[in-house]
C-alpha cells in the first residue's frame, strides 16, 4: 500500500474523478468528481476505487429520506436549509451540501388578513423530505403532516413558540404573539422526531 492510500479520508474528501476510477464502497460521484462518503482509506482495485471504513458506519443523505436544519436564507420564492449531520447508534449520515424548499406560487393564507403566509422563518427549525438530490442541493418537501416546523422563537420576545388553537398558529406564552407557519405534526416533540430521523436507517 502506498503512502497515499494509508491517508485517513473524511467524508467529502476528493478520490478521483470517474473517468480515472468508478466508486464503490463508501465512495460517491457527483459531476464527474469522485468522494469519499465514510472515514477510512483509499482502497483501488479493477478500475474502481472505495473506502474502506474507519469505526462507525457513515452513509449520506438521499432522496426519501428526511433531515432536519435550520432556516438561513428567505428569498421570494425559495427558502434554504443548512442541513444538520444526523448520528444514530454505529451509523452516521452526513449532509455535503445545503437544502432548499421551493414555494407554490400561492401559499396558504392567515386567516386574519391577505398576507400569503410563509412556511417557515429565519431561525425556524424545520423537518423536511429529500425530494430531489441535485448536483448542488437537496430539493426538499414539506407537504406531509410531519413535515415543517419543529421549532420556532417569538419574533418580538424571542422565547420559544408554542402551538396555538388552530392549524399551523404557534403563540408565544410570553407576550401573546401569533404566528403563522408550516407547522410539523411533531412540533415539539422532539423523541418523536428522533424516531422519523431514525427510519432514515432502513432507507
Amino acid at each position: 500500500m502506498s503512502e497515499d492510500e494509508k491517508l485517513l479520508l473524511m467524508p467529502g474528501d476528493r478520490l478521483s474523478t470517474e473517468e480515472e476510477y468508478l466508486p464503490a464502497g463508501n465512495a460517491f460521484a457527483e459531476e464527474g468528481i469522485v468522494y469519499s462518503s465514510g472515514i477510512g482509506v483509499k482502497e483501488i482495485a479493477e478500475g474502481k476505487i472505495a473506502v474502506r471504513v474507519v469505526g462507525r458506519k457513515i452513509k449520506k443523505l438521499k432522496k426519501g429520506m428526511y433531515a432536519i436544519g435550520s432556516v438561513v436564507g428567505d428569498l421570494k420564492s425559495v427558502i434554504f436549509l443548512k442541513l444538520d449531520d444526523l448520528e444514530f447508534d454505529d451509523k452516521e449520515f452526513f449532509a455535503p451540501k445545503d437544502g432548499k424548499i421551493v414555494l407554490p406560487r400561492r401559499g396558504p393564507r392567515p386567516p386574519r388578513n391577505d398576507e400569503i403566509m410563509k412556511p417557515c422563518k429565519l431561525g425556524d427549525i424545520v423537518l423536511a423530505k429529500i425530494l430531489f438530490n441535485d448536483p448542488d442541493v437537496y430539493t426538499m418537501g414539506i407537504m406531509e403532516d410531519i413535515a415543517g416546523v419543529v421549532y420556532s422563537n417569538c419574533e418580538v420576545c424571542n422565547n420559544p413558540l408554542s402551538l396555538g388553537s388552530k392549524r399551523n398558529v404557534l403563540q408565544c406564552k410570553e407576550c401573546k404573539h401569533t404566528e403563522f407557519r408550516k407547522v410539523s405534526s411533531a412540533y415539539g416533540d422532539f423523541n418523536k422526531i428522533k424516531g422519523i430521523l431514525e427510519e432514515n436507517t432502513k432507507i
